[in-house]
């Protein structure tokens, strides 16, 4: 402290960045200031205004709040955190770095909670905001009943294909679809986890394998059709009324559309080809007895000889007693022909199927049908023929 005579003027002198002296209470820029001096004094009061305005100017932001454009999403969605705060010049989301824009996207794959501060532009921080973003539970399709079953040709079906596991997951706004496939695919009559046949009776009349299916989705996250684990397989089949079995559609293999016969070959061979604008599937006896059980899984088998031997005992062997011929509404069998010497014959005029049954090593047996008789026959192993599964009743 300097010793001063009365009414001597002195100087004052500050360090910051503006200055509010006691002789003059407005603010200045520059750092000293005179005072006029009439008495002891302190004059300390200039330098503890600076400190304390200084400090006031340098405050962090306050009223920090952090929202999400969407709370609850599917997973692998895209959400927009929005924070706001006054007094605030950039904002660090998720620790992530200090930017001046006041929102940032985020790719949402779990439950999260998200949190950000926001600094003033003197780099003081504010307290930290959080928001919490939910993901839909993962969907799935669920599953139905992979049972079998067996109907005859003419007959309500009956079952009812019924749900083992309920769709769930997504935005939990379940809704389901029926389809069925075989001789064509359809749009199935039910919206509900189980699916009874009869509602839509009229699909399943004629002879053939029909795969129900179901289908679900959710509102949200997965708004196209997912197909559900499991399949219901009917079998709408030909009955042999007399010898308590039943007798499948004609076997088809899809993979023999790509495959040239070979004449006098004994290797599995199959084929289709077409007669009277109708698609026929023809195999030489060695591919069926390779292929026999994936041909007719069990319960279902090839014919032996004497399944067809029962089958003619049954129904007689001329139309007069059971017509072999299509408009038959008792055995069905197609005069297809068949296929010899890479050519198909006897189209319109002949029915032939395979039994599993060897005659000698080149021949075996197969019932072999006109519009006016049937019986069995001994036929060379090479003929391309049709294939019928039995099955007992």
């Amino acid at each position: 402290m300097k010793k001063l005579f009365l009414a001597a003027v002195v100087a004052l002198t500050a360090s910051a960045t503006s200055y509010s002296f006691n002789s003059d209470p407005n603010r200045q820029a520059e750092n000293t200031a005179t005072a006029e001096v009439t008495a002891h004094s302190t004059h300390t009061k200039a330098r503890s205004t600076v400190d304390c305005e200084t400090a006031a100017a340098e405050a962090a932001p306050t009223n920090i709040t952090l929202s999400a454009s969407n709370h609850t999403v599917c997973a692998g969605s895209t959400v927009t955190l929005e924070a706001s705060a006054a007094g605030a010049a950039a904002y660090n989301f998720n620790n992530a770095g200090w930017q001046t824009a006041n929102t940032t996207d985020v790719t949402v794959t779990a439950n999260a909670t998200y949190t950000v501060k926001a600094a003033s532009a003197s780099g003081y921080e504010s307290a930290e905001a959080t928001t919490t973003v939910a993901v839909y539970p993962a969907f799935t399709a669920g599953a139905i009943t992979t049972a079998a079953g067996v109907t005859t040709e003419g007959t309500a079906p009956g079952p009812t294909v019924t749900n083992s596991m309920a769709a769930s997951g997504g935005d939990g706004t379940i809704t389901y679809q029926w389809q069925r496939s075989g001789a064509s695919s359809d749009t199935l009559t039910g919206n509900a986890a189980s699916y009874p046949i009869n509602n839509d009776a009229s699909n399943y009349v004629v002879a053939g394998t029909y795969y129900i299916k179901r289908y679900a989705r959710d509102g949200a996250c997965n708004t196209s059709w997912v197909e559900a684990d499991g399949k219901y397989t009917l079998t709408v089949a030909f009955l042999d009324p007399c010898c308590n079995h039943v007798w499948s559609e004609p076997i088809r293999i899809a993979a023999c559309d790509k495959t040239v016969w070979t004449a006098h070959s004994t290797a599995p061979m199959c084929r289709s080809d077409a007669y009277n604008g109708i698609k026929y599937y023809y195999y030489n006896w060695p591919y069926m007895d390779t292929n026999k059980k994936t041909m007719c899984p069990s319960p279902w088998r090839v014919p032996d000889a004497d399944d067809f031997d029962a089958l003619l005992n049954c129904l007689g062997t001329s139309p007069a007693n059971g017509v072999y011929y299509p408009e038959s509404s008792t055995w069905c069998g197609a005069l297809a022909g068949f296929i010899y010497d890479s050519s198909l014959r006897y189209g319109g005029l002949r029915g032939l199927y395979w039994s599993s049954t060897e005659s000698e090593n080149d021949t075996a047996y197969s019932l072999d049908f006109t519009t006016s008789s049937a019986s069995m026959n001994r036929n060379l192993k090479t003929f391309g023929m049709q294939i019928r599964c039995v099955r007992d009743l």
